[in-house]
């Protein structure tokens, strides 16, 4: 009987993570458009989650000062929650955005954070925010 209480442990512990996890929603799935704004300027926004539900870096967009700049994005979805960390790197320093946030419908709402460092390290930039993206057709 003692042997068998470890595995009987484990299966419990298994199933209850299991449990607190919850699969991806069909719902978050698409293309999406928002704005961030950053010291008051409007900066535009677009992503699209595949049917993998992931964010690839070429389906990433954030235009900010009018230069496109090429992300590095890992995207994590749970439930209608999403979840986006994405990183430019250049020789002048490195801007990062992570956006939290819920789906219902075709609006996305949630939070922002967009940081810059220059190539020193030392942060010259940091605006957090609300976001809302609507599904695009």
């Amino acid at each position: 009987m003692l042997k068998r209480l470890p595995l009987f442990a484990l299966i419990v512990l298994s199933v209850t993570l299991s449990a607190c996890s919850q699969a991806p929603s069909p719902e978050v799935q698409g293309r999406w458009s928002g704005n961030i704004d950053p010291q008051g300027s409007s900066v535009p926004v677009t992503f699209t989650i595949n049917p993998d539900y992931e964010v690839s870096d070429s389906d990433f967009n954030l235009d900010y000062s009018g230069y496109g700049v090429d992300f590095h994005v890992s995207s994590h979805v749970e439930g209608n929650r999403l979840s986006i960390d994405a990183t430019a790197t250049s020789a002048s320093g490195t801007l990062t955005f992570a956006l939290r946030a819920e789906v219902v419908g075709d609006t996305m709402t949630g939070s922002y954070v967009l940081r810059g460092l220059d190539s020193g390290g030392t942060e010259v930039l940091k605006v957090e925010g609300s976001f809302t993206a609507k599904r695009v057709p």
